[in-house]
Parts: structure tokens; sequence; C-alpha cells
């Protein structure tokens, strides 16, 4: 499913998170339940993480939760009375590190779109240095920090997943004993300060949308073969720090020229990626695309329902916009489960041996089919660049004036 939603996901640092040891694992929170998701899937070890307290309060619900690895954690919205609840689930993540377990928190606390990190909590803190007081500090306990960067929220959208250095909390022992709370500060400042430069971020929240859009042509950039003496990743996080710099002038010209832009390639049915030069234009590529069309029209047709049922559910459930590309691929991927489960079981009552084939195919044929749709609206694209420079040179020779002002790597 998650190979589904996103287009790539790169994972970059994974040799930064140590096995057979306690780990707490400290990430970003921007699209919800989404984010878990991508790190139990991506990540080697099995992963254990808190959840909000009032999905629990189904019993049923909250059985098929806890086989997930997730534990319920109440804020006081949830009801003062269960307050009281956290300290077994506090106790519950202890355990599982002292069983040399793996467990995620979100340490902003809650979930958010905006490109910007907030102040850590304390929680991380606490519970790090309660666990390896509790064996005299012999566990070995270490956090490491995880940005989850995702090019936008959305469809086929990129994410990136960046390991930092980790923390030992050993090195803590003495001031613990000493001065607990200054411990839970020291440690808290320091989790801030390795866990910033995992995130792509600025520093203005009303800048974050503009950050998106330079990060994207920055990758369309990359991905036209543009030589660079540098990692992406040290690129990204050059164009974060350039952004967040920049004098309040400076940064609403480039607002009004990124939303001048987008309006533009809108308008005219573009995509940035064709102004990079990104989309190949030569003959196999349009070869391919005749001759993949009617595998792609068959995976089209099975992935149709579930896909639409996905998007009818986030449309008609979710009312707050972090949590939507959560509701679409998590019902997306188990509805397709079903759907498919559905058409096989007709195909055997019927007889139908070839049905049954293509079911089980499916999945690759989903993928033939989204490609197939990506490189039609890149080849349609491409093809009104061409006739807007032959028709109206001066709106192209204008859009592509404003890409190279937007361009400040």
């Amino acid at each position: 499913t998650l190979h589904f939603f996103f287009r790539r996901i790169h994972v970059t640092g994974s040799r930064r998170l140590p096995e057979h040891i306690p780990v707490i694992l400290i990430a970003n929170h921007s699209a919800s339940f989404l984010d878990a998701m991508l790190i139990a899937v991506k990540t080697r070890r099995p992963v254990y993480f808190y959840a909000r307290g009032d999905v629990f309060n189904n019993r049923f619900a909250a059985r098929i939760l806890g086989m997930l690895h997730m534990m319920p954690l109440y804020s006081p919205e949830h009801g003062r009375e269960n307050m009281g609840r956290n300290r077994d689930s506090f106790a519950d993540g202890e355990r599982i590190l002292r069983r040399n377990g793996l467990l995620l928190i979100f340490p902003e606390g809650f979930s958010r779109l905006e490109r910007v990190i907030m102040p850590l909590k304390k929680g991380t803190a606490r519970i790090a240095l309660q666990t390896e007081a509790s064996v005299e500090f012999k566990a070995g306990l270490e956090v490491v920090p995880l940005g989850i960067n995702y090019s936008e929220h959305g469809f086929r959208a990129d994410v990136m997943l960046c390991y930092g250095e980790s923390t030992r909390v050993d090195a803590y022992a003495e001031l613990h004993a000493d001065e607990p709370a200054k411990a839970v500060n020291r440690l808290t400042t320091e989790l801030e300060r390795k866990f910033i430069p995992t995130v792509l971020a600025v520093k203005q929240p009303e800048r974050s949308e503009l950050l998106g859009m330079l990060l994207r042509m920055m990758r369309d950039d990359t991905l036209a073969g543009r030589n660079y003496n540098t990692s992406q990743y040290e690129r990204e996080r050059w164009l974060c720090e350039a952004v967040s710099s920049w004098p309040d002038d400076v940064a609403e010209r480039y607002i009004s020229d990124c939303e001048a832009y987008q309006q533009l390639l809108r308008r005219h049915g573009l995509q940035d990626r064709v102004l990079a030069d990104v989309i190949p234009g030569r003959w196999p590529s349009n070869l391919l695309l005749v001759l993949g069309a009617p595998v792609a029209l068959a995976g089209a047709l099975i992935c149709y329902v579930p896909v639409r049922f996905a998007k009818w559910m986030a449309d008609r459930m979710v009312t707050r916009e972090d949590f939507y590309t959560s509701v679409a691929s998590g019902v997306g991927g188990f509805g397709s489960f079903v759907w498919c489960c559905l058409l096989l079981l007709t195909a055997w009552i019927f007889g139908n041996t070839w049905l049954c084939l293509v079911v089980l195919i499916s999945p690759l044929l989903a993928f033939v089919a989204i490609h197939w749709w990506e490189g039609w609206r890149s080849l349609i694209a491409q093809r009104r660049w061409a006739k807007l420079k032959k028709e109206n040179p001066a709106m192209a020779a204008h859009l592509s004036a404003l890409r190279v002002r937007l361009k400040v790597w």
C-alpha cells in the first residue's frame, strides 16, 4: 500500500538505528497515523508506539490495536478521569525497553501539516531516564531521532526518512542521581539539538508552502540529471536554512513569485517537471505508453472500486487535513485486500480460472496502471509546453523566467 501510495520512499542513515539494545525512536509528526505506519514498515525491528487514548474505548478495537503494538495515551481532552491510566501505558513502555525493544514517541505532542519543528516535550527524557535508573543505568538505552519528510501530503508524493545521531542515556547517570529535573532538561535539550537536522523545516510556519514548492523544484532538477557536489539531503537542508534566514520582504517576494508560478502551471495544464526537462521525450517512452495501455486499463478497472471507496471515506470522515492521507492510504490498502478476496471468491464460485489469475496479479497491474497514468499526464503536459512555446512564446518565456527567479540553489 505504501509503495503504491508514494512515488518514492528514501531512507537515509538507517545504520544509526542500533540492533539488540533498547531504543527510543523520536520522530516528527505531520500525517497522523501514517507516520507510524511508515516507520513500522520501513524499520528492521518491531516498533511499539503510543496512540490517542480515545480510540481504545471500544474493547474490540483496543484488542486489535494492542496486537498492532499500540498503547493508549490520554490527554485532558479525552477526560481528566482517564489521565491516571497513562501510568499503565508508561509502565508498558518501560517494560518494552527493558526487554531491549524499540519504542516510538512523537515528542512534539501532536500532528500538524506545517513544515516547522515544535519544542520537544520532556516526556521522552523522563521515560528514558526512569527506564535506565530502574536498572542502575546498565541497559545501554539509546535515543535515536528520525525525520519524516513528505514532499507534499497527497497521493504519489515522495517521502524521505532521515535517521540522526543517537544519544546514550547512561551519560546522564550522575546528573540524574544528584538533580533528576536538571537531567531531564539537559537530555531534552540534547535530543532537540540532534533532532532538528533530521527534519526539513523552516522557522516560520507561513513559509511552509513556499519551502515545499522549492523542495519539489529542487528534486525535479535532481531527476533531470543536474550535477551537484553534495548529497540531496545536504542540498535540501541548505535550502531550509536559506528560506528561514530570508528577511520578511524577501520571503514575501518569493511567496508571491511561487504563487504566480503555480497558478500559471495550473492554468496551462503544465508540470514543473516539464520546465525542469525531467520528462523523456523520446519515442520509446511513447511506445511503452501505447503497448502498456491494455494492461493499465485492466489494473484501473480492478482497482477502481477500492480507490474510489478510499477517497469517499476520506472525504466523508476526515475533519482535520493532517488525517486525510492516513485515512485514504489505510482505507485504500485494507479495502483493496477485501475487494481482491471478494473477486477471488466470485471467480472460484463460477470456476473462472482466468479471473483468478488476473486478481492474483492485480497488485502488479495496479502499479502498471498508476505509472501509465503518470506517464500519460507527463506526455500531455510536455505537448502543452511545446504548443505554448510555439503559440505564445512570451508566456513561455515568462514561465521560464519565473522558475529561474525561484531557483535559489
